[in-house]
């Protein structure tokens, strides 16, 4: 079981404006994650997810009150639409126009192979405020668990400098993140560890590749080091090899022998060689 909760949100623009977001979130036995998020919004409720770090996001679903909202492209009140935008899945909902007045919906959502799967601990690793928000929250908190507390490990991210006190533990289902006064563009990360075998789930075909990449980033940055060397000085010995062949004077010939006897009384004769 996983909770979370936002308090606190104003918006710099009438596009979007978020008073407070609050919301649950439970992993399941196979590893999905099932969203509910209680937002208070004023004139047009959306949400987008970066795609990359899950399989699938499934089982979209909006109400005001009890009353279900319907998935429908009109932009009607009382209708939600489903989209694909810079690689991120996107629901945005519409609801009857009012004057700044605020109103409360739910928003739910089940992410498929969001879990990071490790031998050593299973993960939620979730990016929660993305970067490309247009408006800032002043206050959150997240309470992710199913394990003992002692074999928990909890932390989080803003702008991915990790902030790890702004994690607590609370209990064996219970960890509290709490974050304040993010602006426009400001990145917040929730990371939870828990023991491998809560869940039934194996590593998503992501995070194989994430792993692997990160395997082999120090090799191929060292490749690159090894490779910005080598031409560095291959083009100083070409620059020499340039200067050697057609830089420099040409070679002044075999030197005069040496004589040990002296010179006749004939008149020196007029000559000169320019050397290097």
């Amino acid at each position: 079981m996983l909770a979370l909760g936002f308090d606190g949100a104003h918006a710099q623009s009438k596009s979007v404006v978020v008073p407070s977001r609050n919301g649950d979130v439970t992993v399941q036995t196979n590893g999905d994650m099932a969203f509910d998020e209680e937002w208070n919004v004023q004139f047009i409720g959306g949400r987008c997810i970066a795609q990359g770090r899950y399989d699938a996001i499934r089982d979209w679903g909006v109400s005001q009150n009890g009353i279900e909202f319907t998935k429908s492209s009109s932009g009607r009140a009382g209708t939600y639409e489903l989209y694909t935008q810079d690689d991120q899945d996107c629901i945005k909902w519409h609801f009857a126009p009012t004057t700044d007045a605020t109103r409360t919906f739910n928003l739910r959502y089940t992410v498929v192979g969001g879990l990071r799967i490790y031998e050593g601990g299973d993960q939620f690793f979730w990016n929660f405020i993305e970067s490309d928000r247009q408006y800032p929250i002043n206050d959150s908190n997240h309470l992710p668990g199913n394990a003992k507390p002692d074999e928990i490990k909890a932390t989080t991210y803003e702008n991915n400098s990790e902030q790890p006190q702004n994690a607590r533990i609370v209990d064996g289902n219970t960890v509290v993140f709490t974050g304040s006064q993010f602006s426009d563009g400001d990145q917040w990360t929730l990371r939870a560890q828990f023991p491998h075998g809560i869940v039934n789930a194996a590593p998503a075909a992501w995070q194989k590749d994430s792993d692997q990449r990160d395997a082999i980033a120090p090799w191929i940055n060292l490749g690159t080091g090894f490779f910005s060397l080598l031409a560095l000085i291959g083009g100083s010995l070409g620059l020499y090899l340039l200067w050697y062949t057609r830089g420099r004077d040409n070679p002044t010939g075999v030197i005069a022998e040496y004589y040990p006897t002296p010179p006749t009384d004939d008149p020196p004769g007029v000559a000169g060689v320019l050397l290097d």
